[in-house]
């Protein structure tokens, strides 16, 4: 049997969050890293994120020779930055009341890059991940 091993790469948050497995359209489980054996052959596999159209394929030869492994990522980092520093003044703004018209600047910019995320996000819905394929020695 053949080895595939499925983990994220190293990520510059401090929680990882588990997504779907699948392997030639059928999901495996809902898990941070994976680790399958399996008869070799050529094989897809998915990654699909909780929110069920953000994912991304790809395509494996997996060797009985030596273990395939299959790292993947996001690189939506700087987003992340943006929403978790947006959420930080929401939550200030629950206490400080912000007078006009930084309360106005605020909600605009607050909700145009909701609305930019969006489109961003609808943009590379099918290629949200990227991976790297290696044979482990």
């Amino acid at each position: 049997m053949a080895n595939l091993i499925i983990r994220e790469a190293k990520s510059r948050m401090p929680m990882r969050l588990p997504h779907t497995i699948c392997l030639n359209g059928r999901p495996l489980g809902t898990a941070v890293n994976a680790n399958i054996s399996l008869p070799a052959g050529h094989y897809t596999i998915r990654i699909q994120s909780m929110i069920k159209w953000i994912s991304a394929t790809t395509e494996v030869d997996v060797s009985e020779t030596e273990p395939t492994v299959v790292e993947f990522e996001h690189k939506e980092f700087w987003w992340d930055m943006l929403f978790l520093g947006d959420m930080i003044v929401w939550i200030v703004q629950l206490f400080v009341h912000f007078e006009n018209p930084w309360n106005i600047v605020y909600e605009v910019v607050s909700n145009g890059a909701f609305i930019i995320w969006l489109i961003h996000q609808f943009r590379i819905r099918n290629k949200y991940f990227t991976f790297r394929i290696e044979k482990d020695v």
